[in-house]
Order: C-alpha cells, then structure tokens, then sequence
C-alpha cells in the first residue's frame, strides 16, 4: 500500500526521523528543525509558523508537504498566493528536476526507517478488531492507562459542548438540565430522543410540588398515552392530567414517537416512565443534591430501592395486565447506567463552571464495575486490562472514534507504536 500525507504530517510534527540523524536538503544544506510549526486543519499549508535552520541560517515561516514533488504542480500552488511564505517544501520522494519555488526541498523518504513505515503499514492493514491489534499487547499499561483516561476526558468535553449550549437556553437552570439528561437516559437507545422530548415539554419544578400519583398523571398525559386506555387508572390519571393541562397550558406529544416494537416488556417506554415519576419523587431537587458530600455512595444505595407505583407490578402497559406480579425495580445496572450518561457529564460541566479538578468524578467512575459487551469482550481476548467502568467507558470511545475511523495517527496509542520503531 501507498503511504498517505497525513503519515508525512505525523513523522514531521513528531520528527521521527531519529535525534541522531542529520537532515539536508535536495541540495546538500544542513536543515534543523527548531519548531515543526502548527499543524493547519484549514486550506493553506500544511505546517504554519515553522522555525528552522537551513544551511546555518534561521528561516521563519511555513512548511508545505506532499508524497511527490510533483505533486505541488499538480495542486498548482505555484499560482496562489497563500503559498507565497514557504520557507521548506518536505517530499516523500524528490521526483522532479524542475525547481519549485524560492525555498528548499527536503526529501524525508531518505530518512525514515524501514521499521517505521512497516509500523504505519500494519496500522493500516485489514484487521479483524481494530488497527493496531497485533501490537497493543505489547503497550505499556501506562500508555493504556493515560490513554483511557484521555479518551474518557475527550468524551465528556465533546458533551461538554452541547450541555453548556442547552444550559445557556435554560438561562443557567441546572436542575433542568440535569432533569432533562435523566430522561434521555430513561428513555435508553431507542427512545432517549422522545423522552428528551418530553422532558422538554415539562418543568422540573412542575413535578417538585406534586405527589407520585400527580408525576405519573402529568408525564403518561403529556407523552399523549392517556387516550388510548380506559380502565380505573388511566381514567384517574387522565382526569388530574387534564387539571394540570389547564393550570398549564401544556400541549401533549404525539404518542407515536415512542417506540415499543423489539423491546422487551421491562424497557417498554411505559414502564420507564413509571420508574422515572418514581426517581423524580425520590430526588426532586436532584442538582442541589449532587454537589453533596458522598452523594454518589448514597444515589446508588437509595436507587436500589426504587419501584413504579403498585399498578405497575401487574402490568408493563396501561392496558391489559401482565401474567406475573414483579416489581418494576431500577436495576443496578441501570442506576449505573444514569451515572455514567446523565449523572457524571453534568457533574463534568458543573466543576469546569467553577474551576474545580474532575479528578474526583474519574474517582467515582473507577468505584463502578466494567460494563460488558461485544466490543469489550474484543479488548479483553487481546489481554487490555479492564477493571472498572473506566476503563470500558475510555475504551468504548476509543473503538468508535478512532478505531472504527482508522485514526491511529491521532491516538496516543498508535503514535506509541509508531515512535518505538522511529529510532
């Protein structure tokens, strides 16, 4: 396979052509690179405000990059003007007599090691798991130790981003972005949009002042489930609905936008809603609660006791009762769950709001156990240390977005791999 640019960036930015090792250019200058420049993610090229010695003298300025140096002909920068400041054209292969430009040109292909390119090579191959499969048992446990607190870091700032966006419309109301990301949870994969949805139609504060039967009425009313059945209950809940429906002035949602179709039964998004009015009874000022000492110890040890009202323990919707009588309990690993997608994200954005550490939210995350699937399963058969949820929460975000991607060249872990075989 051909190597691509984005290699070339990677061993200049990283100057992975081994300290010992003495470049010149195409004409026989001495080059030292003081400063590799900036790395430019827009149009222009590619390496901003490089700082190097060529020839014994100090140059300043910017670094274009290429396979070829054909190629900057064939991109035609010859004609625009943004490549007017190139003071070091880098090549993988010189393959022009032609002169570029008033600058000099390095041809880098004659100073990378043999084992580094088999290294990139590999990284790019087909694979069964992920890229670097063959060489991650042989990292170092503090690489993948960093690199899945990295991971886990970069995950809650990219959510980071979009909280403080819906805080900033919530005019700073915690409690209600917090109550609305509690939802999204309780909502799981296949309805977290709906249940945001309906989170969004509601007030926190509507439900604080009212009991349990008067939270079911108002969200089984306003997700529009209240029409469709008639028996004892659904009748007392359509009728406080409709009170609270005036007082006000609140529009339902379309029912059909809550899917139950593949659940099963325990998931239904009925019986998530009764287990939700039950958490929100419990936990009616949740955010004011989180900035208490030991709250996460106390939140797990007080969720496992929580249950949808009696109904409930005969039915999974509000028509037809089911044939066992079970509790619809929160189940450990769902209270985890809420920690983990609701809970500790906020938690994320609260303690950047006032300059505190996250230290101790990375100290919660380590107390809960690994989560278990697929892809997990994968990282274990390849001996990758998992013992808390962690590690699994790094490693998941690790496999979607630069595995699955192929971004080796930006994972800490691939560029580990790369500069063992630099030298």
């Amino acid at each position: 396979m051909e190597i691509k640019e984005e290699f070339l960036y990677n061993i200049w930015q990283f100057k992975r052509w081994g300290s010992s090792i003495k470049l010149k250019t195409t004409q026989g200058e001495e080059i030292e690179v003081l400063s590799p420049g900036v790395l430019n993610p827009n149009a222009g090229p590619d390496f901003l405000n490089a700082r190097l010695r060529i020839g014994g003298v100090l140059w300043a300025g910017n670094v274009e990059i290429h396979l070829r140096t054909t190629d900057w002909f064939l991109h035609r920068h010859e004609e625009d003007p943004a490549y007017q400041k190139i003071i070091l054209h880098v090549v993988f292969q010189d393959n022009s007599a032609q002169k570029v430009g008033d600058f000099s040109t390095l041809e880098l292909g004659n100073y990378v090691s043999k084992e580094l390119i088999l290294s990139y090579k590999n990284l790019n191959r087909p694979f069964d798991f992920i890229p670097c499969e063959s060489s991650l048992p042989s990292v170092e446990a503090e690489v993948l130790e960093t690199t899945k607190i990295n991971m886990l870091l970069e995950k809650w700032m990219g959510k980071e981003q979009i909280l403080q966006q819906r805080l900033d419309q919530l005019a700073g109301d915690w409690e209600q972005l917090l109550f609305e990301q509690i939802a999204y949870v309780f909502g799981l994969r296949i309805n977290g949009e709906a249940f945001l949805q309906l989170a969004r139609s509601l007030k926190n504060n509507q439900l604080n002042g009212l009991n349990l039967f008067q939270k079911e009425a108002l969200i089984f009313g306003q997700a529009g489930f209240l029409q469709e059945f008639e028996n004892e209950y659904t009748e007392a809940l359509k009728k406080e609905y409709e009170f609270l429906q005036y007082k006000w002035n609140l529009t339902p949602l379309n029912k059909e936008i809550f899917k139950f179709f593949r659940l099963r039964p325990p998931n239904f998004p009925s019986v998530r809603m009764a287990q939700w009015a039950a958490f929100s009874d419990l936990f009616p000022q949740i955010f004011l609660s989180l900035k208490k000492n030991n709250f996460y110890e106390e939140f797990i040890e007080e969720c496992s006791e929580i249950q949808a009202s009696d109904f409930w323990n005969t039915h999974f919707t509000l028509g037809k009762p089911s044939l066992k009588n079970q509790p619809k309990k929160l189940s450990r690993s769902f209270i985890e769950l809420l920690l983990i997608n609701a809970f500790f994200p906020v938690h994320f954005l609260y303690l950047k709001s006032i300059d505190k550490n996250p230290e101790p939210l990375l100290n919660q995350l380590e107390k809960l156990p690994p989560e278990y699937n697929q892809i997990i399963k994968e990282f274990k058969a390849l001996e990758i240390p998992i013992s808390s949820a962690l590690d699994t929460q790094g490693l998941l975000f690790l496999e979607k977005n630069y595995c699955q991607k192929k971004k080796c060249l930006n994972c800490k872990i691939g560029n580990h791999i790369l500069r063992n075989h630099a030298k």
